[in-house]
């Protein structure tokens, strides 16, 4: 006896398509609601598995080199460890948190201490003027000193253009996150008791079915039998005449 072959249509390739689409939004949603709370709330960066997200609030860090970045720039930085940072060197972009801003800031180590970093925007390392000199004076307006405690992540690439979006999204977390996110998971409550409410209409209907065939069978072999005795009792008749 051969296998049966399943196949499958169009339609239903795209329906396992969109749902697979679907959880995956629902997923990517969750874990962006659950890291911009948890940083809120411990004032951290936001972050999933040790891959943080700041949006750039100033033109600091505008320059030519390649991990230069602008003003309105999404930046993706890795969450580093007490190991990590004793690994930092000069030229490494790093994101610390400034006393003076009390938020966190991303600039380049321009000079490294037994336990402090000297840091300085690529803005102002342009201007030879304001350039951080190791061993020199330097005005100290045009660059940063911080303990190696302060290091939070590395920078590690850019999306250009989408701070500004990220900021509109986190300013509106209520009504463009944690609401969408709440509909779709009710939705997908929904959907899921209907499909077990189906799937229990059906196993009733087939319940029942093969109740009415058993029941069915039954009467057909009670049938026969009566058919069988009357056969039997005509020819002992039969015999009895004869």
């Amino acid at each position: 006896m051969e296998a049966t072959k399943k196949t499958f249509s169009p339609k239903k390739v795209l329906f396992i398509v969109l749902n697979v689409f679907f959880y995956v939004i629902i997923f990517l949603l969750l874990l962006f609601s659950i890291a911009n709370i948890r940083a809120k709330s411990v004032d951290d960066i936001p972050n999933v598995f040790g891959i943080g997200f700041l949006s750039v609030q100033s033109d600091s860090m505008n320059g030519s080199n390649p991990d230069s970045f602008n003003k309105g720039d999404l930046i993706f930085v890795k969450i580093v460890s007490d190991k990590d940072i004793e690994k930092l060197e000069v030229g490494d972009v790093i994101s610390f948190y400034d006393m003076e801003l009390k938020d966190f800031n991303t600039h380049r180590i321009v000079e490294i201490g037994d336990d402090y970093f000297v840091t300085q925007g690529d803005l102002a390392a342009s201007d030879p003027a304001t350039r951080y000199q190791p061993g020199q004076q330097n005005d100290p307006n045009t660059y940063e000193l911080i303990s190696k405690n302060q290091v939070k992540s590395v920078y590690l690439s850019k999306w250009k253009g989408a701070g500004k979006p990220y900021d509109f999204i986190v300013k509106n977390f209520l009504w463009m996150i944690v609401l969408p996110v709440a509909l779709l998971v009710i939705l997908e409550v929904v959907l899921l008791v209907r499909n077990i409410l189906r799937m229990n209409e059906e196993k009733m209907k087939e319940k029942y079915a093969k109740a009415s065939i058993e029941e069915l069978d039954e009467e057909t072999k009670e049938r026969l039998r009566k058919e069988l005795l009357e056969e039997l009792k005509k020819e002992q008749a039969q015999k009895e005449e004869a």
